[in-house]
């Protein structure tokens, strides 16, 4: 039953294609937003001086709190992050006290950065908090 669930999320998900001309793009996209979390993963983890740990390290730590994430849990994923992004390290023989105090700075680190981008964006747009909860821009028009 879950596995259907989860087959037919996808296939929704898939929908937002509008062509497959957009699958090469939608790919690249998805590489370099693996690639730059995997290198504030790297940063953070230098930052704790675990420069020690093997060069695919935050390849590792990305991976599996992203499939950890993927489960249901609270706004932002508080706590389901932190647990798998602990445990990635955790099977990398970091401490346990270490790798819990990776999994929050790392994650208010990403968070502080992806809201800071997107009220960034925000303002470039001239779109302000109000029309983006009613899902409408600075000229009034809904959002799709």
């Amino acid at each position: 039953m879950r596995i259907v669930e989860v087959v037919r999320s996808f296939v929704i998900g898939l929908r937002g294609l509008r062509s497959a001309r957009q699958a090469p793009s939608l790919l690249l996209y998805s590489v370099l937003a693996w690639m730059f979390t995997a290198l504030n993963v790297a940063c953070v983890l230098r930052a704790f001086e675990l420069s020690w740990l093997p060069w695919y390290a935050p390849l590792f730590v990305v991976t599996l709190s992203n499939l950890g994430t993927m489960l249901p849990s609270s706004p932002g994923s508080v706590g389901v992050a932190h647990f798998f992004l602990a445990t990635s390290l955790t099977i990398l023989m970091v401490d346990r006290s270490t790798a819990l105090s990776f999994a929050l700075v790392h994650h208010g680190v990403l968070f502080t950065v992806t809201a800071g981008l997107g009220l960034a964006f925000l303002l470039h747009e001239n779109i302000t908090l109000s029309q983006l909860s009613r899902g409408s821009n600075a000229r009034g028009r809904k959002y799709n």
